[in-house]
């Protein structure tokens, strides 16, 4: 037990990486939704630099697919954990599986309660990330109760991707898409049969805004990188060359996959604002995004590891750590803190206005200066945080 108990401690200092990743793409998100929400609707015409067709959006769709990997790597190393602690356990396995429900049920719940608070009740008929984390905790925990071996989890990640485009089409994708891709919740009275049972399993699997097809095969995909790469790395307290070697495997693979796409593209004719898009993720798009955030994951923790020398680098990422480790809080706040305001505001029209982008921005960089303080505040006053929430309800 005192071995497990020293394992434990010696694996945190080595995921500070992941959650300074995890905080500056959460950054990155809010501000994108700031302006998203608050500037860019039909009709208004922002500054191109706003706008997905030149750079900030391209590089702002690798942010679901970041939070997306990260969820299976964030789910295989609680159950690295949950099989530490319970290792004399006799029913190890059925506790982490009753957990891993009770998180999920969590999840979903919170999602649509944000959503309807938020946003308006109709949205809970979409498949928002948060519910798409629930659906996709519940598959990893089947799969690793059966001990399905990392090959067909990749196999699995491939079968998610192909049966994307079929799935689309049996599930009339179209006729619940507009906009470039922003789904459209109609009124009950005028389109009633939208809220049926069968459309909420539609947009689970094809139609929402994360369906599980094609996006689960992001945290099979994380899911398999935590199994090969970062769990024997965490259990060895020397690097090896078996190591390097697989972190090489995966740094070429994801150049492979960005290159590959990119050729693709050039080859096929593919247009970089019509095919390279994530709703709906095309093929070449996901493996590329992919590809970008595999490299990520290779190059970063090297940066990281560098930077630990400098003193300056050590009060940022402190800070930046805030947000990596209550990202579902941030989640749920940053909603809050933009969306309420501007439903009281017009009336419950979100999309109704359209402040300057820079302005936006400078609301979103506000709300991030003050996250931290409201998340010690919460602590010192014994108010729960998402996080510490969950875990009081659904763990142990």
């Amino acid at each position: 037990m005192t071995a497990s108990v020293s394992t434990t401690k010696k694996k945190q200092p080595r995921l500070e990486w992941l959650s300074l990743m995890k905080g500056v793409a959460a950054i990155v998100m809010v501000i994108a939704h700031f302006v998203q929400n608050l500037s860019i609707y039909p009709g208004v015409v922002v500054d191109k630099f706003y706008i997905r067709e030149t750079a900030w959006m391209p590089y702002v769709r690798i942010i679901p697919v970041f939070f997306c990997f990260v969820s299976g790597i964030s789910h295989r190393l609680w159950i690295a954990s949950m099989e530490t602690k319970l290792a004399n356990a006799d029913n190890a396995k059925d506790v982490i599986v009753k957990i891993s429900i009770r998180r999920a049920v969590f999840l979903y719940v919170f999602d649509h309660f944000g959503t309807c608070v938020c946003f308006q009740p109709s949205y809970v008929f979409d498949v928002d990330i948060m519910t798409f984390y629930a659906a996709s905790m519940l598959i990893l925990t089947t799969l690793w109760k059966v001990r399905t071996s990392n090959g067909w989890y990749l196999l699995l990640a491939l079968f998610w991707v192909a049966v994307a485009p079929w799935a689309r089409q049996v599930s009339r994708y179209d006729s619940f898409r507009a906009n470039d891709g922003a789904l459209e919740p109609p009124l009950l009275e005028e389109h009633g049969e939208y809220y049926r049972s069968l459309d909420l399993i539609r947009n689970l699997f094809a139609n929402g805004t994360f369906p599980l097809f094609p996006w689960m095969a992001l945290p099979l995909a994380g899911y398999v990188y935590t199994d090969v790469v970062l769990l024997p790395t965490m259990e060895e307290t020397t690097p090896t060359h078996s190591h390097a070697r697989s972190k090489c495997i995966v740094f070429g693979l994801g150049l492979c996959m960005i290159a590959g796409s990119f050729a693709t593209m050039v080859i096929t004719g593919m247009s970089w604002e019509d095919d390279f898009t994530i709703r709906p993720f095309t093929p070449v798009c996901q493996v590329a995004l992919l590809g970008y955030v595999l490299v990520l994951f290779i190059v970063i923790p090297l940066v990281i590891q560098f930077l630990h020398i400098n003193k300056t680098y050590a009060g940022i990422s402190n800070n930046i750590l805030v947000f990596g480790n209550h990202s579902l809080s941030l989640w749920a706040m940053h909603h809050a803190a933009h969306l309420v305001p501007l439903k009281i505001i017009t009336g419950g029209e979100l999309g109704a206005i359209g402040l300057e982008p820079d302005l936006s921005i400078k609301l979103a960089i506000l709300f991030l200066a003050i996250f931290p303080s409201v998340i010690t505040l919460m602590k010192r006053c014994g108010v729960p945080t998402a996080e510490s929430l969950m875990r009081w309800l659904c763990d142990m």
